[in-house]
């Protein structure tokens, strides 16, 4: 047989197995495995083909499964057997080979044996949700073997934790992720955890845990194996060692047991935070160290968002609260006090918090600190008694509360408010182009704000802006989002939102050219009723020449249908009026007044001359022509770019 040559290997924890092949390679032909790898990445000529190379493959490995697991080449061949053969008994058969009481430190803490254990636990745990109960033969070998391997990992655990690393724990973190019947990690990190997420969703940690389970329930002596888990690395470890762990070695450790437990195993879980939060503030130069470190901070974050509400309403009162603006001012630990707002359910809880924010919204900002403002205004949803309050504090943020009339100054305050050249300019969003682009955080502040029960005050303040920049805001990447909650949220007024859409007339070819501002202007088209989208076609169609010199001027101008609004005008109308039927978003609109930038509180007087009313009158044809025209439309085949 060929030996392979003593180069090193390219995956970083399998260089000392591979250094070891010349002295056990007697069953072992490295260059065999690699041409089957790089066979396999290629295209099969027919299923044929691929199963006469499984069964060629499957011949070769027999026997050596658990001696190949610790090659590069072999080890990769395994688990694309074990992902590709869709036969649970073929995996059966190679996975029964690899015993747990074979099992080595130096053999389990390779890399190239985790990626074979890993894609095994995957099948096992795919399988063992299909079975019916715990009782069948399939389910009680699966519990068998996983539970043979937990069984090594904590009665090994001291030796994975004292040379273990991040990039050594693979098998630790496996197994705990097998144990809970879970896979949580692929789509966890900070910035899924912080406002970003999902346009500024509110963070259900137990619905993002949740989504990867794979198995519904998992077996007692899963919860068993947790238990011992827990107890070991964290309940009954000195707290100097637990420290060192956790919150700076292996903080992946703390991060999936409090996960899982999070949603396995609730009363273990509890005790866990209660004891974590012990050595966190157990003296102030601990607290700092901890939270004001990436790592430590983030592992703070999670106990807020796993605690019960009475654990985080103590964890509020006897230690955030007195050390608030500590928290706040450092750009670490201020994430802490963001995930205490996001996991705040508590009415009391969050008005007790909110309160004592609110007089420091002014320096938050200034200093860079605004995402805790979106937080604040994101948990205003489900605090409707906050709303008001929240939104006095932002006018008294943005110096728009006294005198009265300057309120009508806050929205445009915050879409283009600039922090403080002399203050700390980290945010991550400071250094954009003041001229032209909108402050990130203002404007998912408002998106957020337009959505409040009573959003007067920020519907009056963003029509009292100047046309100039009110186009500014429709143009910009953060701004127009701020447009369409304005135009899409239930509880802005018709008249506010027709108000703004006349605002516009005469400015809709400029948007319909710009890449945000076209996708207002196919907004509105979709939410607003016949004489509302007559009046902007309308518009567009004076102005066709530029649209389609645009690319995305050429976009609106074809789904708007501008050709045939010119060429067909009842063939077009036929169509609007029924899409019209299916949204009727705008379909009460006030006629369009002429806007008086002097006077908020206008005369809102009909208005004639032909210009369009933004009032629900369905002016239908009749139903003989409708036909006819209907015909004729879809049978160019341009009615389906309407609907």
């Amino acid at each position: 047989m060929k030996k392979k040559p003593s180069s090193k290997s390219s995956s970083g924890g399998s260089g000392k197995m591979d250094s070891s092949i010349s002295k056990d390679n007697k069953d072992y032909d490295d260059s065999y495995f690699k041409r089957m790898h790089r066979r396999a990445q290629d295209k099969f000529h027919d299923p044929t083909d691929e199963e006469l190379f499984i069964e060629n493959l499957m011949g070769n490995i027999k026997g050596k499964e658990f001696k190949l697991c610790k090659y590069r080449h072999s080890s990769a061949c395994l688990v694309w057997l074990l992902e590709n053969m869709n036969d649970f008994n073929k995996s059966r058969k190679i996975i029964d080979k690899i015993s747990p009481e074979l099992f080595t430190i130096e053999w389990a803490t390779d890399v190239n044996t985790h990626a074979v254990l890993e894609s095994s636990y995957d099948i096992l745990m795919k399988e063992l949700a299909k079975q019916k109960n715990f009782e069948t033969d399939t389910a009680k070998w699966i519990i068998k073997w996983m539970d043979g391997v937990a069984k090594f990992v904590i009665d090994n655990l001291k030796s994975f934790l004292n040379e273990s690393t991040e990039r050594e724990n693979h098998l630790l973190i496996t197994t705990m992720e097998a144990l809970g019947g879970i896979r949580i990690g692929r789509g966890w990190n900070r910035k899924n955890m912080r406002f970003g997420n999902a346009a500024g969703a509110k963070i259900d940690l137990e619905a993002m845990i949740s989504g990867d389970m794979i198995v519904k329930e998992i077996p007692q002596s899963s919860k068993h194996f947790l238990k011992r888990l827990a107890k070991t690395v964290i309940l009954d470890a000195p707290e100097d060692e637990c420290r060192d762990l956790i919150f700076s070695r292996c903080t992946s450790v703390g991060l999936y047991l409090l996960f899982i437990l999070r949603v396995r195993y609730t009363e273990l879980c509890q005790m866990i935070v209660k004891k974590l939060v012990e050595i966190v503030f157990a003296t102030d130069e601990i607290r700092d160290h901890i939270c004001q470190s990436a790592n430590g901070a983030y592992i703070v974050e999670i106990m807020l968002l796993v605690a019960s509400e009475s654990r985080l309403s103590k964890i509020w009162t006897k230690y955030l609260k007195p050390n608030l603006k500590l928290f706040w001012r450092h750009e670490i630990s201020q994430f802490i006090i963001q995930r205490l707002i996001d996991a705040i359910k508590e009415e009391n809880l969050f008005c007790d918090v909110s309160q004592d924010l609110f007089p420091d919204l002014k320096e938050l900002f200034k200093i860079g600190r605004s995402g805790i403002g979106v937080c604040l205004a994101k948990n205003c949803h489900d605090q409707p008694k906050m709303q008001t309050p929240l939104v006095t504090a932002m006018m008294k943020a943005f110096d728009s509360y006294e005198p009265k009339d300057k309120q009508l100054n806050v929205v445009p305050q915050m879409l283009f408010y600039e922090p403080s050249p002399n203050t700390d300019r980290r945010d991550s969003h400071s250094r954009r182009n003041f001229a032209t682009q909108i402050w990130l955080y203002g404007s998912l502040m408002l998106q957020h704000m337009f959505t409040y029960k009573d959003p007067y005050k920020l519907s009056k303040s963003l029509l009292s802006m100047s046309i100039d920049n009110l186009m500014r805001t429709c143009q910009d990447r953060s701004g127009s989002h701020v447009i369409d909650s304005f135009l899409q949220s239930l509880d802005v007024e018709m008249k506010h939102k027709s108000d703004l859409v006349e605002r516009l007339l005469g400015k809709y070819h400029l948007l319909a050219c710009n890449k945000y501002g076209s996708r207002i202007v196919e907004n509105i088209m979709k939410l607003s009723n016949e004489e509302v989208r007559t009046a902007i076609t309308q518009e567009l169609s004076k102005k066709e020449s530029l649209l389609m010199k645009n690319r995305n001027g050429w976009f609106v101008a074809k789904n708007v249908g501008i050709h045939h609004f010119k060429k067909r005008p009842n063939d077009w109308r036929d169509v609007e009026r029924g899409r019209m039927r299916r949204t009727r978003e705008f379909g009460h609109f006030n006629q369009i007044t002429k806007h008086r930038p002097d006077n908020m509180g206008g005369d809102h007087r009909p208005s004639f001359g032909g210009r369009p009313s933004f009032g629900n009158h369905d002016r239908r044809s009749s139903p003989d022509n409708r036909r006819r025209d209907g015909r004729r439309f879809e049978r160019r085949g341009v009615g389906r770019r309407f609907h």
